[in-house]
């Protein structure tokens, strides 16, 4: 896989590869929030661009904080809910949710489930138990469909406990 351009170094390193996947997570982040601006869009394609968006996040940090092996880092598609992982467990959150633990265990809960739901919408994981994908048409109950229905429902406890 070239190394973009604007970041190429004569022998790629792990800070070029993390420089160059957080740079395209934050494109791919600006182009779901366009099309979520965009009335009628179909819910697939936001989905798309929110999958590879923590995708190529997740992938920076781990090129930048891990010493996992870069062609696994290039080609899995299995890195959102690692990175969750990493990050429920930083500093940083134990810091935000100092002596707040019901809530914290209760928003690692929800991240770590959500983390995977978002992960999942990539055509390459998990496609036997859900076939379902926001990149390609999929079978459902015997029947092809074209894009994939989510039920998004009311914040959690934890989420409005926040606000």
């Amino acid at each position: 896989m070239p190394v973009p351009r604007d970041v190429a170094t004569a022998v790629p390193d792990r800070a070029s590869w993390a420089l160059a996947y957080i740079k395209q997570g934050g494109s791919d982040f600006e182009i779901y929030r366009l099309l979520s601006s965009i009335p009628g869009v179909p819910i697939c394609h936001l989905l798309h661009y929110l999958q590879m968006a923590g995708e190529k996040v997740a992938k920076a940090y781990r090129f930048r904080d891990t010493d996992t092996d870069e062609d696994r880092l290039t080609t899995e598609h299995v890195a959102f809910s690692r990175f969750m992982q990493s990050y429920l467990g930083s500093p940083e959150i134990k810091q935000r949710y100092a002596g707040k633990d019901e809530l914290l265990r209760e928003t690692v809960k929800v991240a770590r489930k959500l983390a995977r739901e978002i992960e999942k919408l990539a055509p390459a994981v998990d496609r036997e138990i859900s076939p379902a994908n926001a990149e390609y048409p999929g079978s459902d109950d015997g029947r092809v469909a074209r894009a994939v229905r989510v039920h998004v429902s009311q914040p959690h406890a934890a989420d409005r406990a926040r606000r």
